[in-house]
Formats: structure tokens, sequence, C-alpha cells
């Protein structure tokens, strides 16, 4: 009987070790930084980016992205990731800001996607069943797209939700300097 009280509190003590050395690893930047660069390049995701801030368990923050120069802009998330077990993806924070988007770019999208073709592999996904985010905050500049520019957008979403039964839910505000 003593033995497998010893065992049992070995195991226990092997664990409590395990999720530590977890935890102290996903808490350091560098560690973050680093898996970041590796999976962009072993992707060959043309997207770079000037400094990164924070930690996957307090949010983190990168300033200066850019996607092959047709897209740019800051980014800072946090995420609730216990939540994504019962099939919630929550966002308590996700900031994209100082966006500046190439005008060739913007128009190969919108007319990619205004093309009229259906998307059919569009499906619900079982993993996710419920998107939270308690705070978007989402700026855009010097955007043109044909005969339209916009000078400056900020678009302010608090207490988002939305649900696969398509019910989405939020308070909006939107703030709009353009032609």
């Amino acid at each position: 009987m003593s033995a497998l009280k010893y065992l049992l509190i070995t195991v226990v003590a092997v664990l409590l070790l395990l999720v530590g050395a977890l935890w102290l690893i996903l808490g350091k930047q560098h560690v973050l930084d680093t898996t970041l660069k590796m999976v962009v390049s072993q992707a060959g995701i043309p997207l770079r980016y000037e400094a990164l801030s924070g930690d996957v368990l307090h949010g983190i923050s990168l300033k200066g992205v850019n996607y092959d120069d047709k897209l740019k802009a800051d980014l800072a998330l946090k995420v609730d990731y216990p939540q994504l077990a019962d099939g919630v993806l929550h966002l308590q924070k996700l900031h994209v800001n100082n966006i500046w988007i190439d005008r060739d770019f913007l128009t190969s999208l919108i007319d990619t996607n205004s093309s009229g073709e259906t998307n059919e592999t569009a499906q619900k996904s079982d993993l996710i069943k419920k998107i939270l985010v308690d705070d978007l905050e989402i700026s855009l500049h010097d955007t043109r797209y044909h005969a339209y520019e916009v000078k400056n957008l900020t678009l302010h979403v608090t207490g988002f939700a939305y649900d696969t039964d398509q019910k989405i839910d939020g308070k909006m505000t939107l703030s709009l300097e353009s032609n």
C-alpha cells in the first residue's frame, strides 16, 4: 500500500513540474518571438514585424506588422485559453490599429471576393461554437479604393458576441473621415 502511495505522490509531483515548466516557457517573450518567427518562416508567409512584447499568458502586442508591403498594422491580442475547451473563442482584447492597405492589393481583394462565386468549402466549425470579444478596436488610415478615400476610420466594439446560430450582439462606435 505504501508503494502505491509513493507512486501517486511521484506522479503528481512530475505533473506539477511539467505544468510549471510549461507555464515558465509560455511566459517567456523570447520563446514566443522565436517560435513565431520560425512558424512564419516555415510557412513561407511574407510577414514580418518590428517588435513583439508580452507573452501568450498575458497578451501579446506586435508593432510594425508588414505583410509583403501590401498591408501594415499594429496588433494587440489577449486570449482566454481555458474557454477554448468549451468551444468558446474568447478574446479579451483585439486591437488592430494603424492599418494601411495598398490600393492595388485592396482592389484585388475586393474584386476577388465580389466575383459572385460562392465558397462551398465554408462550413460551420465544430470546434468553435461561440466567439466573444470584450474589447475590439480597429483603426485604418490613408486607404483608397477607386474613387473612395478613407483618411481615418476608427471602429470600437465592446461586448461582441457571435454564435453559430448567426446571432451577433455588441455595442459599436464608428468614426469616419472620408470623401
